[in-house]
């Protein structure tokens, strides 16, 4: 009965250590704060400068950067897939994908639809911690502190009633540097997990 008790918290303690294990590299969390950063700072001077909005700013400012961002999201997952020895997609895998590419899809569609009327900094801080949330959800729980750090003060900043091109900005530059924060909380999760 010892040994079968053995087995069974043998098995348990591997299923929450592959549960808890991140489905992307840390430095991908960086590369999403430099990525913010350079997009705040260009959508800035082309509003600024060249009269940019809305859709236009989109699709020549964030689009891009979304595209390239999201191609060292890949490179990351799948680096860890490989550091896993797993390339095929387990189950839960296939699953988190399915999920976090439809809620990413349906806020960017909500968030596209708002760009007409002016997207709000509140709206930005809260697109900024949909990836926070979806990871959380997946691997290291303790993400969901830059998640909701970032939704509260969007709250904040909304029911203030900031508006304007310094104030999006700024929540841009806020954004970037939690998602830099979130790379370093992911590393130190990685060590302690």
């Amino acid at each position: 009965m010892s040994d079968y008790r053995k087995d069974i918290e043998t098995i348990k303690s591997l299923m929450v250590a592959y549960d808890e294990r991140n489905l992307v590299e840390h430095w991908v969390f960086f590369v999403y704060g430099a990525f913010c950063l350079i997009g705040t700072v260009v959508s800035w001077f082309m509003v600024r400068r060249a009269g940019l909005t809305g859709m236009p700013l989109l699709l020549q400012v964030w689009l891009p950067l979304f595209l390239v961002a999201s191609t060292g999201e890949t490179v990351g997952f799948l680096r860890q897939l490989q550091k896993a020895g797993a390339f095929i997609l387990p189950r839960r895998t296939r699953k988190f994908l399915i999920a976090a590419g439809g809620t990413m899809f349906v806020v960017t569609w909500f968030l596209v639809r708002a760009i007409p009327e002016g997207v709000s900094p509140g709206i930005i801080l809260a697109y900024a911690a949909v990836p926070f949330f979806i990871y959380a959800q997946a691997s290291y729980w303790q993400l969901f502190l830059e998640a909701f750090f970032l939704i509260a003060l969007g709250i904040v900043v909304d029911v203030a009633g900031w508006r304007g091109l310094d104030v999006n900005a700024a929540a841009g530059m806020v954004a970037a540097i939690v998602y830099t924060v979130g790379g370093v909380h992911s590393k130190r999760c990685e060590k302690t997990a």
